[in-house]
C-alpha cells in the first residue's frame, strides 16, 4: 500500500483546490494506482476496511438490481442515504453491470474472454460500462467506476488476466480503499469464470480528491506503516458451476489480515 500513501501526501502537498457540490476538495488528476493480484489480495492495512462489507458489496454488483436490500441485510449501509423509502437507488452500479442497454455486461465480458481459448487471442473488447448516459436521470447517484476493461494473455500455456479500471470521480479517504479492494475481488470472480490467473489491477483515476475536512485525520493515517496484504481464498468450482447473480458470500474469505488496523473516522458527504 506503499503507492496509496505517497499519492495521498501528493494530494494533500500539490492537489488544485476545487470547489465540489458538497464541499472544498483537494484534487489531483489523471492519477493511477497499480496492484500485482498474485502477490497478495490489496485490502488496506493502514486503516481499518470492512472486509464482509467488500465482499457483499461487490456481490451485489453481480445481482443486477435496482434495490439495496441485499446490503441492508448484510449491514452494509453506504448506499442507504441514496435509496427511496422503497430501498431502491435507481438504475445505477448493480443495474449497469448486467442491463446496459438490454446487455448483460458481465456475461458478455466472459464470453470474450473465452471464445478464442483455443487459439490464444486477446480481445480487447471485453469492457464493461457502467456510466450510461441515456438513464443517468433514472439513477439516484451515477456510478464513480465509469469503466472496466479486461485483458487476457498467456505465457507458457498458462491464461492471465489484467484489469484495468477508469473512475471518473474518487474519494479518496472513504471510496478508494474500498474500490481498490472491490475491484480485486470482481478480476478475482471474472478469472474464475474465465479459467484465468489473475494479475495485475490498474486504476485510472480522472479526479482523486481529499476533502478538506478530511486532511488533518489523513496526514494521521498516511504515518500508519503498511503491513503484508491479506490472502483472498475462493471456491472457485462453485464459483464457475454458478451464475454471477448467485454467489454467495461464503464462498469468498479474506485472511492473513494484520490486526490491529485503526478505524479512522471521516466524515461521509
Amino acid at each position: 500500500m506503499e503507492n496509496y500513501i505517497k499519492l495521498g501526501k501528493q494530494i494533500i502537498s500539490d492537489g488544485i483546490k476545487q470547489n465540489s457540490r458538497i464541499g472544498p476538495t483537494r484534487a489531483l488528476h489523471n492519477q493511477v494506482l497499480k496492484y500485482d493480484l498474485s502477490k497478495g489480495f490489496p485490502l488496506m492495512t493502514t486503516k481499518y476496511v470492512g472486509p464482509k462489507s467488500i465482499i457483499h458489496e461487490t456481490l451485489w454488483y453481480l445481482q443486477g438490481t435496482t434495490s439495496i436490500n441485499y446490503l441492508e441485510e448484510n449491514k452494509v449501509f453506504v448506499w442507504s442515504q441514496f435509496a427511496d423509502e422503497n430501498k431502491d437507488i435507481g438504475k445505477t452500479y448493480s443495474y449497469q453491470f448486467r442491463n446496459f442497454g438490454g446487455v448483460d455486461q458481465v456475461k458478455e465480458v466472459i464470453k470474450r474472454l473465452t471464445k478464442d481459448d483455443e487459439e490464444q487471442y486477446t480481445d480487447r473488447r471485453a469492457i464493461i460500462n457502467l456510466f450510461n448516459s441515456a438513464e443517468l436521470d433514472q439513477m439516484s447517484i451515477p456510478p464513480c467506476i465509469a469503466m472496466l476493461q479486461f485483458n487476457v494473455y498467456w505465457e507458457d500455456n498458462k491464461k492471465y488476466i489484467d484489469a484495468t479500471i477508469l473512475q471518473r470521480s474518487a474519494d479518496f479517504c472513504l471510496g478508494v480503499p474500498y474500490d481498490i479492494a472491490e475491484m480485486a475481488l470482481l478480476t478475482h470472480i471474472i478469472a474464475a469464470y474465465v479459467k484465468a490467473i489473475p494479475k495485475e489491477l490498474a486504476i485510472f483515476y480522472s479526479n482523486i480528491h481529499v476533502y478538506e475536512a478530511h486532511v488533518e485525520t489523513l496526514k494521521e493515517q498516511l504515518e500508519e506503516e503498511p503491513k503484508k496484504l491479506p490472502e483472498l481464498g475462493l471456491d472457485i468450482n462453485r464459483i464457475r458451476a454458478t451464475e454471477p447473480e448467485e454467489l454467495k458470500p461464503e464462498w469468498f474469505e479474506i485472511t492473513s489480515i494484520p490486526k490491529g488496523r485503526k478505524k479512522f473516522k471521516y466524515e461521509l458527504f
